[in-house]
């Protein structure tokens, strides 16, 4: 099941955009990364998934980034995680 997300845009050179797109049935959230580049090349495109992992020892449940298998233990590390490449223009 995907449900709506969110976008988050920065227009500015070099233009990015994020879109987080959660889907229950693999309890997932989505990531797609958008760069515009300022010299006329194509736009680069990268794509991650964070899943939900519960730590073992406390219960704890935490999103975790699928292909590095990075855990978030507060929103503020992945707000950090997600929002940098949108601040700076570069991907990860």
């Amino acid at each position: 099941m995907e449900l709506a997300g969110f976008v988050v845009r920065k227009s500015s050179p070099p233009g990015v955009s994020l879109t987080v797109t959660p889907h229950l049935d693999v309890a997932a959230l989505r990531c797609h990364y958008r760069f515009t580049a300022t010299n006329g090349l194509p736009p680069r495109e990268d794509r991650l998934e964070l899943t939900f992992a519960e730590d073992a020892d406390s219960g704890v449940v935490h999103l975790k980034d699928h292909g590095t298998g990075q855990v978030f233990a507060t929103p503020d590390g992945l707000s950090e995680f997600l929002l940098v490449p949108v601040f700076t223009g570069r991907p990860r």
